[in-house]
């Protein structure tokens, strides 16, 4: 049986953000490919421990919620807590703006603030976003 493995796939096993940055700035990289064991390429960071390709594979919006053949998610397999830390703050900041789109307008600016300056900076109260 031949073994599936991505090149995304490989940075996250290998923690090299450089790599999966690349892979993610080709067209052809699926985000939530399944390799052979049954994870994707943020499950597979998440279990090394590798936080900042988990922070990269989520920004580029790899599922969250997938799961492996055992049914675990990404967040079930974070080998440590900052890997989890990382990933249930993508999933926080991701519902948030879920509740914006569906017509939270104090949700919606938080949310929008975050995802346009992801260093804190915040819109101001008159905003119409």
């Amino acid at each position: 049986m031949e073994e599936r493995c991505t090149s995304l796939m490989k940075a996250a096993a290998e923690g090299s953000v450089a790599m999966a940055e690349r892979s993610l700035e080709c067209s052809c990289t699926q985000l939530d490919a399944v390799g052979s064991d049954g994870r994707t390429a943020l499950m597979i960071a998440a279990a090394h421990g590798h936080r900042a390709v988990c922070v990269a594979l989520a920004a580029a919006g790899c599922d969250l919620d997938a799961t492996d053949s055992e049914g675990k998610t990404a967040i079930d397999l974070a080998a440590d807590d900052a890997c989890r830390d990382a990933l249930l703050g993508e999933q926080a900041k991701r519902q948030k703006l879920l509740r914006a789109i569906c017509g939270d307008p104090a949700a919606g600016r938080e949310a929008l603030a975050q995802f346009a300056s992801p260093k804190g900076a915040s819109l101001a109260a008159e905003s119409p976003f």
